[in-house]
């Protein structure tokens, strides 16, 4: 499971800046970690913390836990 966590945290995810509507990738694990950053293009401040990117995390998470959880099922029927 410790391998699936780093497979979540090491995930890419775009973060569009609002001002410049620049797309800046950072991976789940670093943004979960921060409330704020600045925009690589335009260095305005993209807030993190708002409810559409915590639910894209949120979601990215969950379809890779699921999907996981998926293949160790098909795994164990192929045994």
């Amino acid at each position: 499971m410790d391998s699936l966590e780093r497979l979540i945290d090491a995930r890419e995810l775009d973060v569009r800046c609002p001002h410049c509507q620049t797309t800046n990738v950072r991976t789940i694990g670093w943004l979960r970690d921060r409330q704020e950053m600045s925009c690589a293009a335009c260095e305005e401040l993209i807030v993190l913390g708002t409810a559409e990117i915590r639910t894209l995390i949120r979601t990215t998470t969950r379809q890779l836990r699921d999907l996981s959880e998926q293949l160790h099922t098909q795994l164990r029927c192929w045994s």
